[in-house]
């Protein structure tokens, strides 16, 4: 099967987002602009890894032993660098390592989600959105097993899971055009007050019962620049100098972009706060992390490669 180097592409601007966003985290800096990260970025980054998910006993095996690994690993190393302990335990995903947490149910999940027919397609997608809506209103539903994250991204993830299963038509020039402003435009929702961090993340119950209205406005920016993400995508199908070797190794700098970030955190790296040096640092990052020996190594730490026969 060819490969299509344009979700390679597209894969290494949405990690370039991810690193970058954390820097801006931790220094706030630009306040904006990571706002504006946030609206986007993983709502397209589930799309993307809906449609490339697999079932299978490995690969299902293969996200619970590296999430298991590198929980492990984060906390010896949060130990390390922060005078606090933090205590050892796998319910909650630490930092970053919600998306690895939350893609080993969706990839379990795998064969319920799947639809022969559009309308049922449709029906799951629609019961997903209900749920994303609903789930803020429970304050049991936050950080613990990752549970809100669970059901806020799992519409996203869908529409990438089905635009596999069903097609999706090109779109032509004029669409595209439509949608780059669309794209645009609705990046000034950052500028509603009361659209907060914690809504961003999708990582927590909601503050006022209004906040429902707020979620879904997002939902509906999410699924704008999932469709301008695509349209982009068809149009840098090709090969780009070190875009693309970086796209297809994205999970190496996911995985190990925390522990940069987390030593910057604690004063143990010094980082510069300037934005334009922070999109460097961010690049480098990505250069490093993203070179097929780093991916290679990474990939040499889970033993379902000798099921793979590998």
């Amino acid at each position: 099967m060819k490969r299509d180097y344009g979700f390679d592409n597209l894969k290494c601007i949405l990690i370039f987002c991810v690193v970058l966003g954390h820097f801006l985290e931790i220094h706030g800096t630009a306040p904006i602009l990571y706002r504006m990260i946030y609206l986007f970025h993983m709502p397209v980054f589930m799309f993307v890894s809906g449609y490339f998910a697999k079932f299978g006993v490995k690969q299902l095996l293969d996200k619970i032993w590296m999430y298991g690994l590198f929980q492990v690993l984060y906390i010896w190393f949060e130990r390390g660098i922060k005078p606090a302990e933090t205590p050892f335990q796998f319910m909650t995903p630490y930092w970053i390592l919600w998306y690895l947490f939350v893609m080993v149910f969706y990839t379990a999940l795998l064969p319920l989600y799947r639809a022969k027919s559009g309308k049922k397609r449709i029906a799951v997608l629609g019961i997903s959105v209900c749920l994303s809506l609903a789930a803020g209103f429970f304050e049991t539903v936050g950080y613990p097993y990752s549970l809100s994250r669970f059901f806020v991204f799992q519409p996203y993830f869908l529409m990438g899971l089905y635009a596999k299963e069903q097609g999706v038509p090109e779109v032509k020039n004029k669409a595209f055009i439509g949608l780059l402003i669309g794209a645009v435009l609705s990046l000034g929702v950052v500028f509603i007050p009361s659209i907060t961090s914690r809504l961003l993340y999708g990582s927590g119950c909601y503050r006022v019962s209004s906040d429902v209205l707020l979620r879904l406005i997002l939902f509906a920016v999410a699924c704008i620049w999932i469709a301008f993400s695509w349209a982009l995508k068809e149009r840098v199908n090709r090969k780009i100098p070190l875009v693309t070797a970086i796209g297809k190794n994205t999970l190496p700098v996911y995985l190990l972009h925390g522990f940069i970030l987390r030593a910057a955190m604690y004063g143990k790296i010094p980082t510069p706060q300037n934005i334009f040096l922070l999109v460097l640092c961010a690049t480098v990052i990505l250069l490093v992390l993203g070179h097929d020996i780093v991916a290679k190594a990474v990939g040499y730490l889970s033993p379902m490669r000798f099921l793979k026969g590998k």
